[in-house]
């Protein structure tokens, strides 16, 4: 028994240190939709994307209101790329499996242009080439004032 939860725990810190490592290395990619954009913020920001969720008017789930800064603006400008492509592929950007590759502080797609996959992942480079260099307002973490 005691060794059940000794080799539980290895593998448990295992694991950590390899997800811990995954995220610092200079190149990466990913072949999930939300996992893609989470590259794609950390690598265009060197921010977590927890940092983004729930930030100003639309970043996060279910945006609307007054675009509250530059950030935002991005946010609501990725939000509107993705209603594109809800309306020309007929499924949420979100849960399309992408092709990402990125490396030395940049991302490139690898699906075949034309395709679902191609422009979602085209919506969040175009996100995190519009992050980069915009100022991080801790004031407008989970503060979208009502209008």
């Amino acid at each position: 028994m005691i060794m059940s939860i000794v080799s539980k725990i290895s593998l448990a810190s295992v694991l950590i240190v390899v997800l811990c490592i995954a995220g610092f290395t200079d190149a990466a990619r990913t072949k999930r939709g939300l996992n893609a954009l989470r590259l794609v913020i950390n690598t265009y920001t060197a921010r977590s994307a927890l940092d983004y969720n729930e930030y100003g008017c639309y970043c996060g789930v279910d945006g609307g209101g007054r675009i509250m800064d530059a950030v935002d603006r991005c946010c609501y400008a990725h939000d509107r790329c993705y209603e594109s492509v809800y309306n020309s592929c007929r499924r949420s950007a979100q849960f399309i499996f992408t092709r990402i590759y990125c490396s030395h502080g940049s991302c490139t797609c690898e699906d075949r242009r034309g395709t679902c996959a191609y422009k979602a992942c085209t919506c969040d480079v175009l996100f995190g080439q519009c992050l980069r260099g915009k100022p991080y307002n801790r004031a407008n973490k989970g503060n979208c004032p009502d209008d």
